[in-house]
C-alpha cells in the first residue's frame, strides 16, 4: 500500500533474484492518493511462481521510486 502527497498513477514491478521481471501491476492510469497492489503470485503470463525471495519497485510518472524485497510463500 502506497500513500502519495498528490494523486497520480502507480506501477509496481516484481522481480526474481536474477533481476528478471516477473509481473507488472499498475493502477491503470487512476490518479489517486492511495494505491494498493496485491500480487497473486503469478507471472504476467499467468504461470504460478516458486516460493522464494522477490524484489519490488513501486514507481510513479513524477519520478518517485520505492524498492524493497519480500518473501513469497506458497
Amino acid at each position: 500500500k502506497v500513500s502519495l502527497k498528490q494523486p497520480e498513477a502507480v506501477t509496481t514491478s516484481i522481480y526474481n533474484l536474477k533481476g528478471q521481471l516477473v509481473r507488472t501491476l499498475s493502477s491503470q492510469g487512476k490518479a489517486e492518493l492511495t494505491h494498493e497492489h496485491v500480487w497473486d503470485g503469478k507471472t504476467d503470463n499467468g504461470n504460478v511462481t516458486a516460493p522464494g525471495i522477490y524484489m519490488y519497485k513501486i514507481s510513479t510518472l513524477s519520478g518517485i521510486s520505492i524498492t524493497g524485497k519480500f518473501i513469497h510463500l506458497k
